[in-house]
């Protein structure tokens, strides 16, 4: 998914690109529950969970914030703690076999 075409500025363009991905990481969480982990690689596929889960947790933070009017420093430090985990997930992901 990407933010390529949508207005950063504007909080309803925003808003609906939170929800979609919050939808899309909540219904990949789902799926990660259901597959067994790999052979030989229960702590990996762990760690990615974890930081799935993670990632569901600061998308859910942020739509709620969106919608309760949350002042720029707090969507910009949201923003933030998302975009950071951008990395860890790519690398994890890669240690399973996975393209992100």
């Amino acid at each position: 998914m990407s933010s390529a075409g949508v207005d950063l500025t504007d909080l309803s363009s925003v808003t609906d690109l939170v929800g979609n991905l919050t939808a899309a990481f909540r219904a990949f969480q789902v799926d990660l529950q259901a597959i067994p982990p790999p052979a030989g690689s229960a702590a990996p596929y762990g760690a990615f969970q974890g930081l799935v889960n993670q990632a569901v947790q600061k998308l859910t933070q942020a739509q709620r914030e969106l919608t309760t009017n949350a002042s720029a420093a707090q969507l910009q430090s949201i923003g933030n703690q998302i975009s950071i985990l951008g990395d860890p997930l790519t690398a994890a992901a890669g240690g399973l076999g996975l393209t992100c």
